[in-house]
């Protein structure tokens, strides 16, 4: 089956995912989170896989969303966009195959919600990422709040996303956003050899050990995605994010009036 924003392929036991669009940074819009939502469906009923991995080609594994799309955006459609992306990154989290995600490049807002969602994240030496959504007046819409605070701890957390500043490759892998770093032109290989590993091991209780921890990890977590998406509706509604989101595409610094 042909896809308009991604490509899949299958060798053996491993599935990929290969965004595709390089020409805008493989940005992040309602129709590739549809798309990556239906691939991820039809995924979890092959009962050969054991694993499926994300990636993308170009510099970029994400850039995060398309601040046109948003700036067209009425809150009810905004608050829409945030859920179903929540329910896409969810349904990788909660998928019974193991996800790795090849951050080949670099991968911000969006983007990088994406990649912490899956279980296993390996990124390029040269990989910068970042939510930089406080920049523009939002905040990040796919779950981002939570995993973060999950896999580099509470405080380290909440620098990050107050700053919105960049995590280069090196201090990602220190604090556990990632888990290995490879060369540039090895991220797809390594995830290729990360994958070997899992298809050797027994599929149901892999799942049900991903299952085991997220639900201790997690509890609450759907409670606090619904609240993650009203906040973005109401930050999404400020005057302040349309300023946010024109100033950053009209490359100015932006002025905010905390209104």
């Amino acid at each position: 089956m042909a896809y308009e924003y991604m490509t899949l392929e299958k060798r053996g036991r491993t599935a990929i995912i290969t965004f595709c669009r390089p020409e805008v940074r493989n940005q992040i819009t309602n129709e590739v989170m549809a798309e990556l939502g239906s691939i991820v469906s039809e995924l979890e009923d092959d009962r050969e896989l054991r694993a499926v991995i994300i990636t993308a080609t170009g510099k970029a594994f994400a850039a995060g969303a398309d601040l046109n799309m948003l700036l067209s955006f009425s809150v009810i459609e905004e608050r829409e966009c945030s859920a179903f992306g929540i329910e896409v990154c969810r349904a990788i989290e909660n998928s019974q195959k193991v996800y790795i995600c090849a951050l080949n490049g670099y991968a911000f807002g969006g983007g990088l919600e994406l990649a912490m969602a899956c279980d296993i994240r390996i990124a390029s030496e040269k990989a910068i990422m970042g939510l930089p959504e406080t920049k523009v007046g939002i905040i990040p819409g796919y779950g981002g709040t939570q995993r973060l605070s999950r896999l580099v701890g509470f405080g380290r957390a909440k620098e990050i996303l107050l700053t919105g500043r960049n995590v280069d490759a090196a201090e990602a892998e220190r604090i556990g956003l990632v888990n290995y770093l490879a060369p540039a032109d090895k991220v797809l290989e390594r995830a290729l050899e990360e994958a070997e590993l899992l298809s050797k091991n027994a599929p149901i209780a892999m799942g049900l050990a991903k299952q085991v921890m997220l639900s201790d990890a997690t509890t609450g977590q759907a409670a606090a995605a619904q609240m993650q998406a009203s906040a973005l509706a109401i930050a999404y509604s400020s005057d302040d994010a349309k300023e946010g989101m024109r100033a950053f595409l009209e490359r100015r610094t932006p002025e905010f009036k905390n209104k």
